[in-house]
């Protein structure tokens, strides 16, 4: 899920049907870049990535232990953060863009003071697998998805469990604080979404958007719309005053990310390996950005900087203008690929 929330017209979201139209744009990331292999075990592949909020870092992790910290602007490797022990499969930053989560299958959530790289703290033995970790914006909770039946919210200051929220199946993986943080949502493998009262804990609505596998979900900036995608290749908005829910059309591949990345636009990723942007007003493709050779897992922007993370190994930093398309300048460079050493 994407903190980069920029705003969306609400009166003229939703108006006129919505059409697949525009032309796949072969497109060079500003920068490429991959794990390196570290002896037998080779670069892996990338299940979490963040870029930090109002900075100039983005944070990625996959199927071996490490979590790596880069800069931006120029590619290079600023972090690189030891301490899980098993494939690490989540994590976010705060909103102020100094706190780090990062969890997975050692059942472990390590907090870190990002712009030095230091660990905080630790909570250790979660009952099962740690699937997705989501900071509330004013970055005093943190959402924890587990391989169980409940949703755990902890206290972000004290490290202490708040509470545990009824999820609509085991395997919910998808997870999201509206803007206000009064909501929470979340999704899973029934295809199903629950929302609930942040300050009361209690269920509010729950729907069924998807017919399988929801992968993604997030608010749009006034938290009045959901957005989620998933395994039956569709991209689902639900209007949370009205129970209106809209479509967008059918993509080739299975969705396995999204992410707002302007005015009225929307990034999805997944397993036909591009990365589609949307002109949420009119439903249509505006660009298509090409140059993955294996399924996009996980996307994030902040301020136009798209970071996408991929099975094919690699993390690509795309700089968008406000049209969503990358930004080019007289001076462009082909793209190289730069791995840390």
């Amino acid at each position: 899920m994407s903190r980069c929330l920029t705003s969306i017209t609400i009166c003229c979201l939703f108006l006129g049907a919505w059409t697949a139209r525009g032309e796949e744009t072969p497109s060079l990331a500003n920068f490429v870049l991959r794990i390196p292999e570290t002896g037998e075990q080779k670069s892996p592949v990338i299940t979490a990535i963040r870029v930090q909020p109002n900075g100039n870092l983005v944070v990625a992790a996959g199927d071996n232990h490490d979590v790596l910290v880069w800069n931006t602007e120029t590619g290079k490797l600023v972090h690189r953060l030891e301490g899980h022990t098993d494939w690490v499969r989540a994590l976010d930053v705060s909103a102020n863009g100094q706190l780090l989560v990062t969890a997975g299958h050692d059942r472990r959530l390590i907090f870190w003071d990002l712009p030095t790289g230091r660990e905080k703290r630790r909570i250790e033995k979660l009952p099962h697998v740690i699937e997705n970790v989501q900071f509330n914006h004013a970055g005093d909770k943190l959402a924890a998805a587990v391989f169980e039946s409940q949703l755990r919210v902890y206290s972000v200051t004290s490290g202490e469990l708040e509470f545990q929220l009824d999820c609509p199946c085991r395997d919910t993986r998808a997870v999201a604080f509206s803007p206000f943080d009064n909501l929470l949502v979340a999704g899973g493998r029934n295809g199903k979404v629950r929302v609930w009262n942040m300050e009361s804990g209690d269920q509010v609505h729950e729907y069924a958007p998807h017919g399988r596998r929801i992968r993604d979900i997030t608010f749009d900036r006034t938290g009045r719309y959901v957005i989620t995608c998933g395994d039956d290749r569709s991209i689902k908005t639900l209007d949370l005053e009205s129970d209106q829910l809209r479509t967008l059309p059918l993509v080739s591949g299975k969705v396995f990310a999204l992410s707002l990345v302007g005015d009225h636009l929307l990034a999805t990723g997944g397993s036909d390996n591009k990365i589609t942007i949307w002109n949420l007003d009119e439903g249509r493709v505006e660009q298509t950005l090409t140059g993955h050779t294996g399924s996009i897992a996980v996307l994030s922007c902040d301020d136009g900087v798209l970071a996408s993370g991929s099975f094919d190994t690699t993390v690509r930093i795309w700089r968008l203008d406000e049209h969503g398309r990358v930004r080019r300048t007289t001076n462009s460079r082909p793209v190289r690929e730069r791995t840390p050493q």
